[in-house]
């Protein structure tokens, strides 16, 4: 059954790369939920139990990074390796294979 929602202020479904400093290092995160919330504001949704909401919530700061269609398998590693485990913010980490 179709349900009329009306004009909607939301980004198109997308994949994107979050950034943030935990302890002091920058990590990244692929996320596949985003939305506009006001013209100032967007919502992400991510696991609790990743590892980049701990760096979020202390520094209250991310970026959302939309990644080009080359950088595909970039994004792909970064939202299956946890950055307490491996270095994302080298490119030499992100062209290991997994």
């Amino acid at each position: 059954m179709k349900t009329e929602i009306g004009a909607v202020n939301a980004l198109p479904t997308v994949t994107v790369l979050v950034g943030a400093n935990v302890d002091g290092k920058p990590t990244y995160t692929t996320i596949a939920w985003v939305g506009v919330i006001g013209r100032t504001s967007i919502m992400i949704s991510v696991n609790r139990q990743r590892y980049i909401n701990s760096g979020i919530k202390k520094n209250q700061t991310f970026s959302v990074n939309l990644p080009s269609e080359n950088l595909v398998e970039k994004t792909d590693y970064c939202g299956i390796k946890s950055g307490k485990d491996v270095d994302k913010s080298t490119l030499q980490q992100l062209l290991r294979k997994t």
